[in-house]
C-alpha cells in the first residue's frame, strides 16, 4: 500500500521524528484501518504526464521566442507600434521594415533578425507536433 504523507493522521503536538516510532505508527494506524491508499500511475499513464509537460515547456519556450522577436522588432523600429498591441502571429507575412542604419550594423541586424525567426518557426514547430500527439493520445478508460 502507498500512502501519501498528507493522508497519515496526526495528533498535535507529535513532533519528535524517529524511524522507530514512525514504524509503529503506521502499523497502528494500519492495523486500525486509518490509512487511506493513494493510486500510483503506470507506465502509459506517465508517459503521458511526460508528454503533456513537454508540451507545456514547449509552448512556454513559444511565448519566450515570440516575446523576443517582438521586442527585438519594437526596439529597432523594424515594425509598427500598433503591430504590437495586436495578437499578431509572428512569421513571413510581418511589415517588417528595412532601417535606415550603416550597412555594416544593418547586415549584424538582418542576420540576427533571421536567426530569432528561425529559433521562433521552430519553436512553433515543436509546439504543433507535441499539441498534436497530445490530441492523438486516447485516456484510459479507468480515468
Amino acid at each position: 500500500m502507498v500512502v501519501a504523507p498528507a493522508l497519515i493522521p496526526k495528533r498535535a503536538g507529535e513532533r519528535i521524528k524517529t524511524n522507530r516510532r514512525d514504524a509503529v505508527t503506521l502499523a497502528r494506524l494500519h492495523r486500525a484501518g486509518e490509512l487511506t491508499g493513494v493510486w500510483t500511475p503506470d507506465e502509459a499513464h506517465e508517459a503521458v504526464r511526460d508528454l503533456v509537460r513537454g508540451r507545456e515547456a514547449a509552448a512556454d519556450d513559444l511565448r519566450r521566442k515570440r516575446q523576443q522577436v517582438l521586442s527585438f522588432l519594437l526596439r529597432h523600429s523594424r515594425i509598427p507600434a500598433e503591430a504590437a498591441i495586436g495578437r499578431w502571429r509572428i512569421g513571413a507575412g510581418w511589415p517588417i521594415r528595412s532601417s535606415s542604419t550603416p550597412r555594416s550594423r544593418s547586415s549584424f541586424r538582418k542576420a540576427l533578425t533571421q536567426s530569432k525567426m528561425r529559433s521562433n518557426a521552430y519553436a512553433v514547430s515543436r509546439s504543433n507536433s507535441l499539441s498534436s500527439l497530445r490530441a492523438k493520445t486516447q485516456p484510459h478508460p479507468e480515468d
